[in-house]
């Protein structure tokens, strides 16, 4: 009962100190605050208003969120005059808990530190000597607990490495198999596009001397065509009457360059037809391409399960014995505290028989 007496003392008297310390660091912006005449009656106005009068971080000109300067205010004993007054009117108080969020840091800092004592000095005056104790008592079996879970820990975490270093080197040896074939893949595909390309080259080089050639021919048929022409002309000019032989000879001539024009056009469509196989064989080549690109993805796509699956059935085992690990250290922590109990009561009688 007397501790609870000195307890609540203790606290009104804390709590008073900390109303007035709010109070005396906020000081000089509740005296600026406009309806503080409002709140105080007027002779403690002006007790107020003489006691702050010789402060110039008061005037009007002065800057709000300066608190600092109000420090030296502490060695003034009429301020305690000032600090009583405003102590005595709750909403001077509101107004200092909405002006603290602006008061320095080192103010902040105060407040909370005597915030943290009274808090600690409240619960070491609540506890008694027995609770304190086993609150000692329990902080060595924990420290104790801690320290055996630091132990286990260790041993979990060199397993654990030692099954990553294990997973790893599957890793590495399943990189090196991908990196393999993804070699030969590229060789193959680079075999098939030197000879895509070889193929593609021969054609084309045949296709422009083939083109070359019926060219120079058309270019010596035009020439020949005129040069008769020509000579035509020449011959209507000097001899009319042989107009008829040269019309029949123009005229065989002319079928002479169908015959060799219709010699061109079934040349090129052999060309053509060429050209069309040659297309044909290279789509070939790309469908079987796709298709092996096709199946390099569905490899992918089932190691990726298959590492998974792998990595998910690793957690499982792992925590699995995590699992019959901390069954097993909480039965014998159990059957511990069991056995302490046990022995516990059987001293407890046997002194009881001694005493009788």
């Amino acid at each position: 009962m007397d501790c609870e007496v000195a307890v609540q003392r203790m606290q009104t008297i804390i709590s008073r100190t900390f109303g007035k310390l709010k109070l005396a660091v906020c000081l000089s912006a509740i005296l600026k605050y406009k309806n503080l005449p409002r709140i105080l009656t007027p002779a403690e106005m002006s007790t107020v208003q003489k006691t702050c009068e010789f402060y110039s971080s008061f005037s009007e000109d002065a800057d709000n969120s300066n608190f600092e300067d109000f420090n030296s205010f502490t060695y003034n004993p009429q301020l305690t005059i000032v600090i009583e007054i405003l102590h005595n009117y709750p909403e001077v108080h509101e107004l200092a808990e909405k002006l603290l969020k602006d008061v320095p840091a080192s103010s902040k800092s105060l407040i909370y530190s005597l915030e943290l004592f009274s808090n600690i000095m409240e619960k070491r005056m609540r506890t008694t000597p027995t609770e304190h104790r086993q609150h000692e008592l329990k902080l060595r079996n924990a420290f104790k607990s801690a320290k055996k879970s630091e132990e286990d820990i260790v041993a979990l975490q060199e397993m654990l490495e030692e099954q990553q270093s294990r997973h790893n080197e599957i890793i590495r040896e399943l990189n090196d198999s991908i990196a393999r074939d993804e070699s030969l893949m590229a060789k193959i595909k680079k075999r098939l596009d030197d000879e895509r390309t070889n193929k593609v080259n021969e054609s084309e080089s045949q296709m422009v001397k083939s083109f070359s050639e019926m060219r120079a021919m058309q270019e010596s048929l035009q020439s020949e065509i005129n040069n008769c022409t020509e000579r035509l002309k020449v011959i209507m000019q000097d001899n009319a009457q042989r107009e008829k032989e040269l019309r029949a000879r123009r005229t065989k001539v002319e079928s002479q360059f169908v015959a060799l024009l219709g010699k061109y056009d079934t040349e090129i469509g052999a060309r053509h037809q060429l050209m069309e196989s040659l297309m044909a064989e290279s789509e070939a080549l790309r469908k079987e391409q796709e298709d092996i690109q096709s199946e390099l993805n569905t490899q992918s796509v089932l190691y990726t399960k298959w590492k998974e699956e792998k990595e998910l059935a690793t957690m499982e085992a792992f925590k699995e014995r995590l699992n019959d690990f901390v069954r097993n250290r909480a039965a014998k922590v159990i059957q511990k505290a069991w056995q302490t109990h046990n022995q516990r009561n059987v001293t407890r009688k046997k002194k009881k028989s001694k005493k009788k």
